[in-house]
């Protein structure tokens, strides 16, 4: 009688032992791959949201240098203003230039939007006269704190924000009530004040109180501040919605040491050489979205450099999480379906 081989009845064991690893290699191979796939789909999205944003900064740029500053806006005309007037000098805004403002020309700095649309993917461009935004390095602080407020802070916590922040960019040490020096850094065991302007909004964690705020990369509170230096009050011809409505919270009785000539300028309607571009893109086919603001100053009888740019916040990402409530109604204000910009 011939006994059983000792490996017998371990055949079957072994068999679904190798099937079972076969297979958690090719579902992590396939997941992996997913992934990958994803990731570069994800790639050449964001390659073609950049080069998007990119091309319509450039003509914004263009038109924003060579139209022509008049009541409520920029004439839009191309080519306008001869670029030797600018590089020399010679270039001024009036509001007597006698260029056409009619609405299809006339680029408004109180929220006005250019765009263009190529296939699955939309540009658009808002353009907003940095006067009208509150500064946080000069803005009062009243505003600013009405203006966190708006954006979640609490009444007991807005104004010893908003002194805080003015203690740190200005240049003494001296305390302002419910304010912050370098004594009440100290005792916190944080770095001390630079008595100096932010320069970034990410310095701004840096503020006593400031790194509990959670919507300082916010792109609709972005969209709402400057770093400009502007009047303590805005032009508020210039301000969007959300700004606007603290003018009525803030009478202008309650704002400290305005300058009865900054305030005469306040009414104004003829925007500044400081333009904020707050840039938008969305690639409709992979549910991408992209968003850009960017600062140009016109810097007239500078040949080298006739503008600069601030690039003040990106983010992209899936459109839920780029676009934001301020940002969202761009998509609805296209000038029209065209094949070469705006």
């Amino acid at each position: 009688m011939t006994r059983p081989h000792p490996d017998h009845g371990f055949v079957l064991p072994s068999v679904l032992a190798f099937v079972l690893v076969a297979m958690l290699i090719a579902v992590i191979g396939a997941n992996a791959l997913d992934r990958a796939r994803d990731d570069t789909l994800a790639l050449s999205a964001r390659h073609t949201l950049d080069g998007a944003l990119d091309d319509l900064e450039a003509q914004v740029v263009y038109v924003y240098m060579t139209g022509t500053p008049v009541q409520y806006g920029v004439a839009q005309q191309a080519a306008q203003t001869d670029a030797t007037a600018i590089v020399m000098g010679d270039f001024t805004q009036t509001a007597n230039s006698g260029a056409d403002t009619s609405p299809a020309n006339l680029w408004r700095a109180d929220g006005g939007v250019l765009g263009f649309q190529r296939g699955n993917l939309i540009a658009t461009a808002r353009y907003q006269d940095t006067s009208g935004l509150i500064s946080l390095n000069s803005s009062d602080p009243l505003l600013v704190a009405a203006l966190l407020r708006q954006f979640g802070a609490s009444d007991r916590d807005a104004r010893p924000l908003a002194a805080a922040l003015a203690d740190f960019v200005d240049d003494d040490d001296v305390r302002r009530p419910q304010g912050g020096e370098r004594a009440d850094y100290r005792l916190r065991q944080l770095a001390d004040p630079t008595n100096s302007p932010i320069r970034d909004l990410a310095e701004l964690p840096a503020v006593l109180g400031w790194d509990r705020l959670g919507f300082l990369s916010n792109p609709a509170f972005v969209e709402s501040v400057t770093l400009s230096f502007t009047s303590p009050e805005p032009r508020w011809v210039f301000s969007p919605d959300n700004i606007a409505s603290l003018r009525e919270s803030v009478s202008a009785a309650g704002l400290a040491d305005i300058d009865v000539l900054a305030q005469a300028a306040s009414f104004s309607s003829v925007p500044g050489a400081r333009a904020r571009f707050t840039l938008t893109a969305t690639d409709r086919a992979s549910g991408q979205c992209l968003i850009r603001i960017v600062e140009i100053e016109r810097q007239v009888a500078s040949a080298g450099a006739p503008f600069s740019r601030l690039l003040v916040f990106e983010k992209g990402g899936a459109c839920s999480a780029a676009t934001t409530p301020l940002a969202q109604p761009l998509w609805t204000n296209l000038l029209g379906d065209q094949s070469d910009g705006t």
